[in-house]
């Protein structure tokens, strides 16, 4: 594994790395899926949120890809959208970040409990309306 520079928050992928998959020193299954993702703030509180792509997932690590790039050390949260279902919620710290390719950056989540925070909640539920006895979102069986 890769470790980025202490001082600096992104590394660059060599030019050849930019047209091959996205760190590809990490293993695990493809994981194609729509995200939903927003980093918190330093009360534990959702910012702007944005669209990212699934690219691999372990039982402890995300690679995704997304057009932002991510500080390492960031605590982020999820929604892994799939068909007709509520939306699965996730979330990581930021173990790594790569710039691939002019627009593109490959990142690297270590998967942690979802924080029990009102306003991490109030944001999953605005993404899929808990409907009664839906218990997905604060990870019920």
């Amino acid at each position: 594994m890769h470790q980025p520079h202490p001082t600096s928050p992104v590394r660059t992928a060599p030019a050849s790395a930019a047209h091959s998959p996205l760190l590809p020193e990490y293993p695990g299954l493809p994981f194609e899926a729509l995200l939903t993702i927003t980093e918190l703030d330093e009360h534990g509180k959702p910012g702007l949120h944005w669209q990212a792509h699934g690219v691999r997932r372990t039982e402890w690590h995300v690679v995704l890809r997304c057009r932002r790039a991510l500080h390492v050390g960031r605590l982020v949260v999820m929604a892994s959208h799939l068909v007709d279902d509520a939306p699965e919620p996730l979330a990581g710290r930021v173990i790594e970040s790569v710039a691939a390719g002019e627009r593109h950056h490959g990142v690297v989540l270590r998967l942690e409990k979802v924080p029990e925070h009102p306003a991490v909640d109030a944001w999953l539920s605005s993404l899929w309306p808990v409907r009664p006895g839906d218990r997905r979102l604060r990870g019920g069986s």
